[in-house]
């Protein structure tokens, strides 16, 4: 039972009590004096238990435990108003480049494959040109992982990318905004993005709203632009986000459970 539910029953309860005191008298006949009299000790025995003065119904410690009962403080508060939007990890792709060869050639070597961390400036193949035969080298515009390898030893280099790489430091999140909620989402505001399990959770910001929705589908694109300089969010994951798009203040407000 959640802690609300629990609070609601404590209440109807009390309520009840309440009833029960001022419920007059059953009118299908004179209750007997020893019958009347055994009902007001009953009544006042149970109300002893759980009323501290007029009106106010108290609990042992041990009753507020097992209730898992809590006390809050009622005080001025910022209420926040959020929308929950879903969608998934993607690489940023203003941080993702595909490495060509300079000069159509043959293969000599290849130092590096997928799933490689490389610095900026690493060699990841030798080639021989087919003109001059000169051996010159392929390199890492950027640091990133290595997602994806075309180029083997003794294959011949066209116009297609040989290595795709990806700084990873942040990431995309790619949100799936419908239409109606489309005055509500605009660029700036905060989010806080959780894995659908709950394992993991950031703060991003939105940094595009699509002008159209997406192709074949009734959705917009909304993107978050998120930190993951610990490389903790893989791009594929699916994630919840909580988009905040409404505050104001409140005279009087209790933390809700």
């Amino acid at each position: 039972m959640s802690r609300a539910r629990t609070l609601l029953v404590v209440l109807i309860s009390y309520l009840t009590l309440a009833a029960c005191d001022s419920e007059p008298e059953q009118r299908t006949g004179e209750p007997t004096a020893e019958h009347s009299n055994h009902s007001e000790d009953e009544g006042r025995g149970e109300d002893e238990d759980h009323r501290d003065g007029e009106g106010v119904l108290a609990f042992t410690q041990e009753e507020i435990d097992a209730a898992s009962i809590e006390v809050a403080t009622a005080a001025p508060a910022r209420i926040s108003e959020v929308l929950t939007l879903y969608g998934t990890v993607q690489p940023n792709a203003e941080r993702v480049r595909t490495v060509a060869a300079r000069f159509p050639g043959v293969i000599q070597k290849v130092n590096a494959a997928v799933g490689d961390r490389v610095a900026a400036g690493a060699v990841l193949a030798s080639v021989e040109a087919n003109e001059s035969l000169q051996t010159y080298n392929v390199t890492a515009p950027l640091a990133g992982i290595v997602t994806a390898r075309n180029a083997n030893p003794g294959e011949s280099t066209g116009e297609s990318a040989l290595f795709t790489l990806a700084d990873l430091s942040s990431v995309w999140v790619e949100l799936a905004l419908f239409p109606r909620d489309l005055a509500r989402v605009r660029t700036g505001q905060t989010v806080r993005v959780r894995t659908v399990d709950a394992g993991l959770e950031g703060i991003g910001k939105i940094v595009y709203v699509a002008p159209i929705t997406q192709a074949g589908q009734q959705t917009i694109s909304a993107r978050v632009l998120l930190d993951n300089k610990e490389a903790r969010w893989a791009p594929g994951l699916y994630v919840a986000a909580e988009v905040v798009v409404a505050e104001r203040e409140a005279p009087v407000a209790i933390k809700s459970v």
